[in-house]
């Protein structure tokens, strides 16, 4: 029952997260159109675009770090009740190298 609760506390703190960079992104982009919509030269446009998507750039790379955050989170909730129990039948756990 624990691993469960656990299971679903990870996963609400994950989608809060990923909600959260959702609508970052959306007033981002809006900032973006509106910047973009007042250059008033073509250099002035790129230098707008290079600076959006590299901020695109960070943010999926947050969502890939909230990702893997996810993985072994829920990896070691569900393989703590096993681990508890090889402890109380004195097996050692298997470590990853």
């Amino acid at each position: 029952m624990n691993a469960a609760n656990d299971a679903v506390a990870t996963i609400a703190d994950h989608s809060r997260k990923t909600v959260q960079l959702a609508g970052n992104n959306t007033l981002q982009s809006f900032a973006y159109l509106a910047r973009l919509a007042g250059a008033k030269t073509g250099m002035e446009a790129i230098e707008v675009s290079d600076a959006y998507y590299r901020n695109q750039i960070g943010a999926l790379g947050q969502h890939a770090n909230n990702l893997i955050d996810l993985t072994r989170r829920m990896r070691s909730i569900c393989l703590a009740p096993f681990e508890r129990q090889e402890a109380d039948e004195g097996v050692l756990p298997a470590h990853e190298s």
